[in-house]
């Protein structure tokens, strides 16, 4: 008797093996949901989208209808490695999947300079575009250099995020008495004698996006509000962003970057593309800021000159006092800086924004 109840269980136990190796493997997610199917994990350099029009779209493996980051080139659903200029289409979250961004051969404006074959061409240390294969990429992948986007992979968040942030912004502005800027010039407000400076590095890109797409922020502003430093053109209803436009918003890009990693064109552009804001220059089927015809100018003296803030100044080893410092003379020593031109100009007000920003911090007197 005890021989067939062991024949039995084991014919049972058999049976069951048979029956669960014949299941697809259940996943739970964080919401508990279960997915009855296995994603296939991306290998470095694919990004994850389908259907991406452009310039080099990723191997969407997976998660896909991502913005592909690809160095192909071609329409449809590439099979684009490596980094570029491409972008994936549709999708409720973007960037899941990405692959390496790589420092660019660019024009003034920033736009990809195309090899013959038609491919972006990624430089090395010394801005020497490097040789390319048939397929697009470096003979050697070695020389090239990467770009790390930082706080600002934020542009890689799904949209409700950024619609999120700029609604918290919406709700400051609806109760403001006063706008103004800080030092740096994100937007400080004022709501019954109490300041609120955006910082939150969404939110600041919220705006941002908004500045460069619309040229204005749509808001019912209090009829008594007062506008100061130059952001009444944030809230003048033109739907063409120009070069007042992009001053303003420099201080913007800058609140939503990294306080300690120094803003680059790369850096900016890649930023540009993902976010897909729009522009009057058109590279296969993306767009970009024709800053040259705009006419952008950056003066650094004319900028922080009657800048001032107040801050912890160590007056001997491990003293320290309250101190009125002028911006100019404090982050910049006074070294002077004039231009108008293209990415390389709104690059530099972009970062000499975020320069205040690193100095406001870590000086910053603690409440």
């Amino acid at each position: 008797m005890k021989l067939v109840k062991i024949h039995l269980y084991l014919i049972v136990t058999a049976l069951v093996l048979v029956w669960a190796c014949d299941r697809p493997l259940e996943i739970t997610g964080e919401d508990g949901a279960t997915n009855l199917e296995l994603v296939e994990m991306a290998k470095p350099g694919d990004t994850g989208g389908n259907d991406g029009a452009g310039n080099g779209n990723g191997n969407g493996n997976g998660n896909g209808n991502n913005d592909g980051i690809g160095n192909d080139k071609g329409n449809g659903g590439g099979n684009g490695n490596g980094n570029g200029n491409g972008k994936g289409s549709g999708g409720g979250k973007k960037g899941d999947l990405y692959g390496d961004l790589y420092v660019l051969y660019r024009d003034a404006n920033g736009v990809p300079i195309l090899s013959e074959n038609g491919c972006v061409q990624p430089v090395d240390a010394y801005g020497i575009p490097l040789p390319l294969d048939e397929e697009c990429h470096p003979f050697d992948e070695t020389a090239v250099i990467e770009v790390a986007l930082g706080r600002l992979n934020n542009v890689r968040s799904p949209e409700k995020t950024l619609l999120r942030g700029l609604d918290e912004v919406l709700g400051f502005l609806v109760q403001a008495d006063t706008i103004k800027t800080d030092a740096a010039g994100r937007m400080v407000i004022n709501i019954d004698g109490v300041d609120k400076t955006t910082d939150a590095p969404i939110e600041n890109l919220a705006i941002y996006r908004e500045m460069l797409n619309n040229g204005s922020i749509s808001v019912n502003l209090k009829g008594t509000v007062v506008i100061e430093d130059g952001l009444e053109v944030m809230f003048d209803g033109d739907t063409e962003p120009d070069a007042s436009d992009l001053f303003v918003a420099r201080g913007f890009l800058a609140g939503a970057t990294d306080k300690s990693i120094a803003l680059s064109i790369d850096k900016i552009m890649y930023s540009h593309v993902i976010m897909e804001l729009d522009g009057t220059i058109v590279q296969n089927g993306l767009e970009y800021i024709d800053f040259l015809g705009l006419n952008f100018t950056y003066d650094r003296e004319t900028t922080y000159a009657e800048a001032y803030v107040d801050v912890l100044v160590e007056v001997a080893p491990g003293s320290y006092e309250r101190q009125t410092v002028n911006i100019y003379e404090a982050v910049f020593d006074g070294q002077i800086y004039s231009e108008t031109g293209g990415i390389a100009v709104y690059t530099m007000a972009a970062d000499d924004a975020r320069r205040v920003i690193e100095y406001i911090h870590e000086y910053e007197i603690p409440l």
